[in-house]
């Protein structure tokens, strides 16, 4: 290794010094792009966080939208249920009380003409020879051969109401 003279070390002196200068505008310009890089970096980083942010916040109003929906079709599907089952009971309700007026009237005043129309009915269909008998509510079953006739007034009230269903369901519409 050579040893370098103090003559000699101040005549390097200037290029020692341009060489400080140079490295240092060196290195401040890589410092500089670099911060410059750096806070690029971190905009974008920004802006995509920002993008994610409103992707995920996308997502889950979706999701919300699909969930209040299954929830609204499930309550409209229950409720519908509710009305169905009212409608059922007050029709029940209608039947029940339409025997019961007709086995009222069956006992009333009119009982033996009705029982006679029941009769001729029953004959009309079954024919002369058919075989009848009274039922507990005051109408009239009949058979002739494999043919048979109910005109039972529970079935006659059924039979009734389930022609006039339109009409019953007029009392909620």
């Amino acid at each position: 290794m050579t040893v370098l003279t103090a003559q000699s070390l101040d005549a390097l002196a200037p290029v020692r010094k341009h060489l400080l200068a140079v490295a240092r505008r060196d290195a401040e310009q890589v410092l500089r792009a670099a911060r410059a890089q750096a806070a690029a970096r971190l905009d974008q980083a920004r802006v995509d966080a920002l993008a994610l942010v409103e992707q995920g916040r996308q997502a889950g109003l979706e999701l919300a939208a699909v969930s209040v929906a299954r929830e609204l079709a499930r309550a409209r599907r229950e409720a519908r249920g509710v009305v169905l089952a009212a409608q059922e009971e007050i029709r029940q309700q209608v039947r029940e009380e339409a025997r019961r007026a007709a086995t009222g009237w069956s006992a009333g005043p009119e009982a033996e003409r009705l029982r006679a129309a029941l009769v001729a009915r029953a004959r009309a269909a079954l024919g002369s020879d058919a075989q009848l008998r009274e039922t507990p509510d005051g109408g009239v079953r009949g058979a002739a051969g494999s043919r048979r006739v109910d005109l039972s007034l529970a079935t006659l009230v059924d039979r009734v109401l389930d022609e006039r269903a339109q009409e019953v369901s007029r009392l909620w519409s």
